[in-house]
């Protein structure tokens, strides 16, 4: 038996211990990207069942924002170097909304230092480990490109947003960007077959 998947797949035991690795990730994360304002902060409001982060019509995601179910309302910030923030609890949305928006808006403030912000919610439709990632728009600034790019091997899966008002929905070689960064990343992405 052995031999006869060695033949079939010369390197099954390098892609079964990918496969393993997968299975005991944490997190699951479904990366929502595309061109900057193609709607990727509404779909998540829309999956969230309510406007916890307000969209606007120009760049203003300026960080990775990870959507996880929970009973309660609540935001914690990783930022580069591993270090977690205590988590704060919020009682009312447009209060998570305020602060969220302090955390990771364009203009709010420097995200330079900010890995990821962790949004806790109640969200019916995640379950287990699976989570919604809200990500900067493509194109915004370089900055906020290289930040979605160097987090898309830590998804499963990832839906790309296009804004139809633009010719052919996508600004000019957006998407063979990200496409192009998966291919490349994609030893760190096992569950991930492009």
């Amino acid at each position: 038996m052995k031999r006869e998947l060695e033949n079939a797949v010369p390197e099954y035991m390098s892609e079964l211990e990918k496969r393993m690795e997968d299975l005991e990730r944490l997190d699951c994360g479904i990366t929502i990207t595309g061109d900057t304002s193609s709607g990727k902060t509404s779909l998540v409001n829309k999956l969230l069942g309510q406007r916890v982060t307000k969209p606007r019509l120009r760049a203003a995601t300026s960080t990775i924002c990870r959507y996880h179910n929970s009973d309660e309302m609540a935001l914690q910030i990783v930022n580069k170097s591993g270090e977690v923030s205590t988590k704060e609890i919020f009682t009312k949305t447009a209060d998570l909304r305020s602060r969220l928006e302090a955390t990771s808006h364009v203009k709010k403030r420097n995200t330079t230092d900010i890995k990821y912000v962790d949004v806790f919610f109640p969200i019916p439709i995640l379950q287990g480990n699976l989570m919604f990632v809200d990500t900067p728009g493509i194109g915004a600034t370089e900055e906020l490109t290289s930040k979605l790019i160097d987090y898309l091997s830590e998804s499963i899966s990832f839906i790309f947003l296009i804004d139809v008002s633009h010719d052919g929905g996508v600004a000019k070689d957006r998407l063979q960007i990200i496409l192009s960064k998966v291919i490349e990343k994609c030893d760190l992405m096992p569950c991930f077959e492009p």
